[in-house]
């Protein structure tokens, strides 16, 4: 019996120099450390959830702000004003990002893990 497809993986490439993209430069200045690592945190846990997407709505905010020991209000921010800065996006009630999913593509490809056939922003990369 073959071993189910995953939908997730279990680790992302982290680039050294992360913290000197442009994007999070700006969660940087706008946030400090907790908008770096919150974003740090979003990452992991969009690697390990199914087609690399959050679930995004008050119960789920409230259970990430616990794991990650940040106020709710605070994490509201922090997304929002990634998806207005282009690093994530939010459709169809989930959040994820796109960048994410291409520092991701050599796993998935390795993996065979990439579903071509499947719009882009439902989650697999094409």
């Amino acid at each position: 019996m073959a071993r189910p497809r995953k939908l997730n993986a279990d680790w992302f490439p982290h680039d050294v120099n992360e913290r000197n993209k442009p994007m999070v430069k700006a969660i940087r200045r706008k946030f400090s450390h907790l908008g770096y690592a919150v974003w740090t945190y979003l990452q992991e846990t969009l690697t390990s959830s199914d087609l690399f997407r959050i679930k995004w709505d008050d119960v789920t905010v409230e259970l990430l702000a616990a794991d990650y020991d940040v106020e709710p209000e605070d994490l509201i921010a922090i997304v929002e004003y990634a998806v207005k800065i282009g690093l994530l996006e939010i459709g169809d009630g989930f959040i994820f990002s796109a960048e994410h999913r291409n520092g991701l593509k050599p796993l998935l490809l390795k993996l065979s893990l990439i579903h071509i056939s499947e719009p882009t922003r439902l989650g697999m990369i094409s």
